[in-house]
């Protein structure tokens, strides 16, 4: 085998990247090894056969004076070569030290030749080593062993030719050194240009083997990435379809079809114009053309409309994917906003009635307020009247009621008016208060409690206001004649 470590000549072997390490020459090794390998099995079959046909042209054409040595030296390497041939691809030998069975085989084919032109003495068959030099520069792979080879060759047919270049036949002899000679720069000559080549191709396959590694890597971990991005859009909560140029949907996720209501079959023959809500189609379709002519990135509200006929209002974002300038395809991300959009609706109408009635509240309270001074006026001049609250307590009292009772205004207000009746007097009007009165109108009869003796006796006639925001008592007192 060629020492990997060898320089090249070649400056397409020089434009090659080798990888510098251990790995690639153990690389280029096993590589040259096993073409050598690959090659024993046809090359051992082919001698095999050539040298049964020689055993055959040796019985019929050569003297008998060395013809039977010949023919069982062919017939002995024909059964080797067979041998060779057979074992070639099973045999660990001949894988691990194929660069030695080919010097071997090499050199039991110039064995026949030597042994041919030592005992037949005729120059001509030095043909059969000018064919041998050349033969064994296609099959060696290494230079070490090749040039091993060469150098037995030229030593020993040197020392066979020597007594003949001074004898008459030199000049022929001399022609056949020549050939020789030829035959061996051809067969360096094809042995460096197929030892270039070979690790050449070595190389680029190591090159190959690490690209497709590296690629694979590249591709595993962009699926990676894709089944990433697909789990991830599978188990959005958003809904997000992804749409050609014509509207056409080629992909929508679980949430979008859970939403709309659409199979995957179903989804297939859909078309933007089949999903949006009439009304917002035409604006659907012009961003689609806008998103065509250029990456854009635009916020969306519209409406869909799912396959049972249901509107779902969503708002999200769309844009655009280029590859190399060309419109690939548009990506929409959206969120249903359904329930919110009709839950601020509904809070905006409560919010109108709300304030709707609050108005009128205040009018009327207004407008209650003004009656009840207007009464109020009225009776402190006319009767005999108080005022209370729902507890009983006293708001208000007209000035014939103060002298009634024979206290001041600003000792009665705020008093309780069961405090200023005689023990005998307070029973109904505590049950009065206490229930809520019943009715909206109780007379009873009662008593003042007064520092002064006072044989009068009043009857209060108690009557109930429904205020806005408040309940109050009329209390109503004449004298008992």
């Amino acid at each position: 085998m060629n020492d990997p470590n060898s320089k090249s000549g070649s400056s397409l072997v020089k434009n090659t990247r080798v990888i510098p390490n251990n790995h690639s020459r153990d690389n280029l090794l096993i590589a040259f090894r096993t073409a050598v390998r690959d090659e024993i099995g046809p090359v051992g079959l082919g001698l095999g056969l050539l040298y049964l046909i020689l055993a055959v042209c040796y019985y019929l054409f050569l003297p008998e004076g060395y013809r039977q040595p010949i023919i069982y030296l062919a017939l002995s390497t024909a059964l080797v070569m067979f041998l060779f041939a057979w074992r070639a691809k099973s045999s660990s030998f001949i894988l691990n030290y194929a660069h030695l069975v080919g010097f071997i085989i090499a050199s039991i084919v110039y064995i026949n030749c030597l042994v041919l032109l030592l005992l037949s003495e005729e120059v001509h068959h030095t043909s059969n080593v000018v064919l041998l030099v050349v033969g064994i520069g296609f099959l060696f792979l290494s230079t070490g062993y090749l040039l091993l080879m060469y150098a037995i060759v030229v030593y020993t047919w040197v020392a066979v030719a020597l007594p003949y270049f001074l004898s008459e036949q030199a000049n022929i002899w001399w022609y056949y050194s020549v050939i020789l000679l030829s035959a061996f720069a051809l067969g360096l000559i094809v042995h460096t240009v197929r030892v270039r080549l070979l690790r050449r191709y070595e190389n680029l396959r190591l090159e190959d083997q690490s690209r497709n590694r590296e690629l694979q890597k590249a591709l595993d971990k962009i699926r990676d990435q894709e089944q990433m991005f697909q789990d991830l859009f599978e188990n959005a909560n958003d809904l997000i379809q992804i749409l050609d140029e014509h509207g056409n949907i080629i992909y929508a996720n679980r949430k979008w079809k859970e939403t709309l209501g659409y199979s995957d079959a179903e989804l297939k023959r859909l078309n933007l114009r089949d999903i949006v809500a009439k009304q917002y189609v035409s604006h659907c379709v012009s961003i689609l053309e806008s998103l065509t002519k250029k990456p854009e990135n635009l916020n969306v509200e519209t409406i869909f409309i799912s396959k049972s006929g249901k509107e779902v209002i969503v708002e999200g974002n769309i844009n655009s994917h280029f590859e190399e300038g060309h419109f690939v395809s548009t990506r929409g991300i959206f969120r249903d906003v359904t329930i919110k959009k009709q839950s601020e609706e509904k809070l905006r109408e409560m919010a109108n009635e709300l304030n709707s009635l609050n108005q009128k509240l205040a009018q009327a309270y207004e407008e209650a307020r003004n009656e009840k001074d207007k009464l109020l006026s009225f009776l402190d001049k006319e009767e005999m009247v108080m005022l209370l609250d729902s507890k009983g307590l006293i708001l208000g009292v007209s000035e014939k009621a103060l002298g009634a009772t024979g206290y001041t205004r600003l000792e009665i207000l705020g008093k309780s008016v069961v405090d200023i009746l005689e023990p005998e007097s307070r029973p109904p009007v505590v049950s009065l208060l206490k229930n809520g009165f019943v009715g909206t109108y109780k007379s009873i009869k009662i008593k003042f409690m007064l520092t002064a003796a006072d044989f009068k006796t009043y009857t209060m006639g108690l009557h109930r206001i429904n205020m806005a925001k408040e309940r109050l008592i009329l209390v109503i007192i004449r004298e008992n004649i």
